[in-house]
C-alpha cells in the first residue's frame, strides 16, 4: 500500500494544476449563442444595451411585444434584461432573431442570453 500512497501524493498536486488551468480557461471563453429551438411557447431572456435610463423601458417592451406571437414582456432596467413570454412563432430561430431586429429598429440591441 505504501507505494500506492506514494504515487497519490506526486499525481495530486499535477491534477490540481491542471483543473486550474482548465477552470481559467473557460472563464475566459466568449459566451456562446443560445441555440433556439422551435417549440409551441418559450421564455426567453434578452441582454439589453443601449438603453440610457429607466424610463426607456417601455419602448424596449413595447418593440418586443410587436413581434407576432409574443405574448407578455418585462424589462429589468436594472439588470438591462427583457423577459419574454411567447407562443409559436415567436419560439425559435427566426423568431428570436425577430425579437433582436426589433430591438435594433428601436435603436437597441440585443443578445439572447437564455431560452427555456
Amino acid at each position: 500500500m505504501a507505494p500506492r500512497a506514494s504515487l497519490l501524493r506526486s499525481v495530486l498536486p499535477l491534477a490540481g494544476a491542471l483543473l486550474l488551468v482548465a477552470s481559467a480557461s473557460c472563464s475566459s471563453r466568449k459566451k456562446q449563442a443560445v441555440q433556439p429551438n422551435d417549440r409551441a411557447t418559450c421564455a426567453v431572456d434578452i441582454e439589453v444595451s443601449g438603453v440610457p435610463c429607466e424610463a426607456n423601458c417601455p419602448l424596449v417592451e413595447q418593440a418586443l411585444a410587436n413581434v407576432d406571437g409574443v405574448t407578455a414582456v418585462k424589462m429589468d432596467f436594472a439588470t438591462h434584461t427583457a423577459s419574454i413570454d411567447a407562443v409559436h412563432p415567436a419560439c425559435g430561430g427566426e423568431g428570436f432573431d425577430e425579437m433582436v431586429g426589433a430591438l435594433e429598429d428601436a435603436g437597441f440591441s440585443g443578445t439572447i442570453t437564455a431560452t427555456r
